[in-house]
């Protein structure tokens, strides 16, 4: 019996060396009540992706995070089957959206008359894309009834310059080349005074 409880205590240490060996990831800052806080912290079901999730997964487009993320899917509607935007099934075929969409605090949804859409917003230079489930409507307004989709941009730097850039090059069968060229630069405008 206490060569069991030897073994079990020299086990119990090694999994905890082991689990404290593994590096420590920083924890995902989410503002979706309005303020920085960790998303395990946050009162209300949020979805982040990150812009490393995003290159990850290959999320070029608002239907690409949707594919990403639980509850949330492109829904048909209009006559043309135009997409909008459905988190847990609440969606509006027509007229003001269900679902917001805010670039950072900037509402940017449009009414749908059948014909039209919400802007397809890419997701090129930004920090993380956060869907917020649930009405929303104290935070964000009435077009928040099945929650909000905020593509949060990357923070521009006062004192140091960066630049990144991102190609895409396909080719399709009986069809022809189709290529894409993105970049971003950012730096301060004014020098250290």
């Amino acid at each position: 019996r206490r060569k069991r409880t030897g073994a079990l205590a020299l086990g119990a240490g090694l999994f905890a060396g082991a689990a404290h060996a593994q590096p420590v990831e920083p924890p995902i800052v989410v503002t979706a009540r309005r303020f920085e806080e960790p998303v395990d912290e946050t009162p209300m079901s949020v979805a982040v992706m990150s812009a490393d999730g995003l290159g990850r997964v290959g999320a070029d487009d608002l239907g690409d995070v949707a594919r990403g993320v639980p509850n949330f899917t492109i829904a048909p509607a209009g006559v043309l089957g135009v997409g909008t935007p459905s988190i847990r099934g609440i969606f509006s075929p027509a007229g003001s959206s269900a679902v917001g969409l805010y670039v950072g605090d900037v509402p940017v949804q449009i009414r749908s008359v059948g014909f039209s859409r919400n802007l397809d917003l890419r997701t090129f230079d930004l920090d993380r894309v956060e869907v917020v489930r649930g009405p929303q409507g104290t935070l964000f307004g009435a077009n928040s009834m099945g929650g909000t989709i905020r593509f949060i941009t990357r923070q521009p730097s006062l004192s140091a310059s960066d630049w990144h850039i991102a190609a895409e090059l396909a080719h399709t069968k009986d069809g022809g080349i189709s290529h894409e060229i993105q970049g971003g630069v950012g730096g301060p405008l004014l020098p250290d005074s």
